[in-house]
């Protein structure tokens, strides 16, 4: 019988130890608000770590705009993803080499007819192709368009003046890049004859979705094109 009553005993000095600690110790519960909670707050240093990555390399390279997008907002088509900034450091490099150092630069010639008009459009387009990783030769082209109002003397065609040459332009083909141009500037000079020529002179940026890891970075490089355009009669 007094075995029975120590049993009783233990058994509810047991429950109320348990009970005691129920009630003060620390209850650790992790419901989906605090599940999201902390994957933002990961998520914000991770981002936060990638900024500083991407300022790092804006500093390396002249010229290069680089901004981290939401992944759940951004808009921007990716057209190359990374895996590292080590990766996406390379490929600014040869964008640069490539798209920047190669063909941007044009002069060519175009015939007029003294009886036709003296208001016309033509456009300049050269080959500017860009052979380094991950571009690997993809055909590009440049065109810069003209158009301009001219007159003739002495049996010569010249520009009636600077402020009548409008110039537009704009890639194509196949670079996962687009063009956009930002400024121009157009002056005129002489080839065979006073003011046949006309000088252009073109600023812009490329633009170019890129990720790493998933996390989608809009890249912007500037560029500028220079062309001329000179009038001849036929």
């Amino acid at each position: 019988m007094n075995f029975m009553k120590r049993i009783k005993s233990l058994t509810i000095w047991c429950l109320l130890s348990i009970l005691a600690i129920s009630q003060t110790a620390p209850i650790y519960a992790f419901n989906n608000s605090s599940i999201e909670d902390i994957s933002n707050t990961q998520s914000m240093v991770d981002n936060l770590s990638l900024e500083n990555d991407l300022k790092k390399l804006e500093n390396k390279h002249q010229d290069v705009a680089l901004k981290l997008e939401s992944k759940k907002d951004s808009n921007l088509e990716i057209s190359y993803d990374f895996k590292s900034v080590e990766e996406l450091d390379l490929f600014i490099q040869n964008f640069k080499d490539g798209f920047l150092e190669n063909g941007n630069e044009i002069n060519t010639e175009v015939s007029v007819n003294e009886l036709a008009k003296i208001q016309d459009i033509d456009t300049v387009k050269w080959w500017s192709p860009n052979s380094k990783w991950p571009f690997n030769g993809l055909a590009t082209w440049k065109h810069v368009t003209y158009s301009y109002h001219y007159n003739w003397k002495s049996g010569k065609p010249y520009y009636t003046s600077a402020n009548g040459v409008a110039i537009t332009s704009r890639t194509s083909g196949l670079s996962g890049t687009t063009w956009h141009q930002t400024g121009k500037a157009v002056n005129l000079s002489a080839k065979y004859s006073s003011n046949d020529t006309a000088n252009a002179k073109v600023t812009g940026y490329y633009l170019c979705g890129v990720s790493i890891n998933g996390a989608p970075i809009g890249l912007t490089v500037n560029d500028t094109w220079t062309s001329s355009l000179t009038l001849t009669a036929k």
